[in-house]
């Protein structure tokens, strides 16, 4: 029996998030503090080879990364928080998010998950719930130090 990488469980946990808030996609990010970035370590739904890499000083992602804090979205486009650049990229159109961070139990933030599009209706909080569940499968794989 072969024995799942962490970037497979990293996957696996994505795939879950998505189903559980009914997104249309989902990555798992991890905070990457010696370069001052966030790097996608799992991307549902990205073009195969496409890369998300951003400074924690742009967008929603780096807001989540810098202060620890869960964000929800209804338009994206409406907040200047938002960095349209990986929509940009891959003429994808990110309309919702949800954005919740991946912390240790020493409190140190890890990387964040994030749920993009729900067709059914806005983010709820059961759907920022559900992702703060899974932090805790995530925490276990992005382990400070790493």
């Amino acid at each position: 029996m072969a024995v799942e990488t962490p970037d497979q469980t990293l996957r696996n946990i994505a795939e879950q998030a998505r189903a559980a808030v009914g997104a249309d996609r989902c990555t798992i990010y991890e905070l990457l503090r010696d370069r001052n970035e966030v790097v996608a370590r799992a991307a549902l739904g990205l073009p195969e080879g496409e890369e998300i890499r951003l400074p924690i000083t742009r967008g929603v992602i780096g807001f989540v990364a810098r202060t620890g804090r869960s964000l929800r979205l209804r338009d994206v486009y409406n907040d200047p928080r938002f960095d349209p650049s990986v929509d940009q990229r891959t003429g994808y159109r990110t309309r919702s998010m949800v954005c919740v961070p991946v912390v240790a139990p020493d409190r140190t933030v890890l990387g964040a998950i994030q749920a993009i599009n729900k067709p059914n209706g806005p983010f709820t909080d059961e759907d920022e719930q559900q992702l703060i569940r899974l932090c805790a499968q995530v925490a276990l794989v992005l382990k400070p130090g790493d």
